[in-house]
């Protein structure tokens, strides 16, 4: 996934914060999902057009399949499981 696509869908969800990477040079990738019910706060990653998350829970993983849909993706685990 294209980094701005990514950017751009974090920047539209009210649950999201982007988080300013500390080179100024560099454009932000990541960001933090505040859980709006038990506000946990967890760390999403773009790697390699990829987006990352560790460790995930039900929720996490509830969380990560609606991101998904929206920007037309799936959502695996490590092992190459499909999360439906």
């Amino acid at each position: 996934m294209p980094v701005e696509e990514w950017v751009q869908y974090i920047k539209s969800d009210s649950e999201f914060r982007v988080v300013q990477p500390q080179d100024p040079k560099d454009k932000p990738r990541d960001a933090i999902w505040i859980d709006p019910k038990g506000k946990a706060r967890v760390l999403f990653l773009l790697l390699n057009g990829a987006i990352s998350v560790k460790d995930p829970d039900e929720r996490i993983i509830a969380k990560m399949k609606k991101v998904a849909l929206r920007l037309k993706a799936k959502v695996g685990g490590d092992d190459g499981e499909d999360y439906k």
